[in-house]
């Protein structure tokens, strides 16, 4: 499945990670379903996702085309079940995995990216505890 690469709402997230001076890798193709924002040391996954193509439900953006044919329909399901199965599988590898919609990006982007933050915090304090 072909996806788009530094999305507008890709990059007002890496933006404000970058003015937080948060370390992160993007697009990490050795993972699957090429998250767009990684963070390794951590095992977090985030997927951005546009609510279009990954039919973010009562969202204004994922409204349905005019013409709701077969083909489309067929397309929506089919990202449906590739969502799945990346989530699935990053998850079956022990990566903790975050959605961002975006809607929710261009509604508040700042609260968007603290969830990030918020994840990453509470994984390591986690980890920590594990450790001791």
């Amino acid at each position: 499945m072909s996806k788009s690469k530094n999305t507008k709402p890709e990059m007002l997230i890496q933006n404000q990670l970058v003015t937080w001076n948060v370390p992160f890798d993007c697009h990490a193709s050795d993972l699957p379903g090429t998250p767009d924002i990684v963070f390794r040391d951590e095992k977090i996954a985030v997927l951005i996702h546009g609510c279009f193509w990954h039919q973010h439900g009562n969202c204004e953006i994922s409204k349905d085309p005019n013409k709701m044919d077969s083909l489309w329909k067929m397309k929506f399901v089919k990202s449906s079940k590739y969502d799945l199965t990346v989530i699935t599988d990053l998850k079956n590898l022990d990566w903790k995995v975050l959605i961002l919609w975006e809607c929710e990006i261009y509604a508040d982007v700042y609260s968007e990216a603290e969830k990030i933050i918020r994840l990453k915090f509470l994984n390591s304090l986690s980890l920590q505890a594990q450790h001791t």
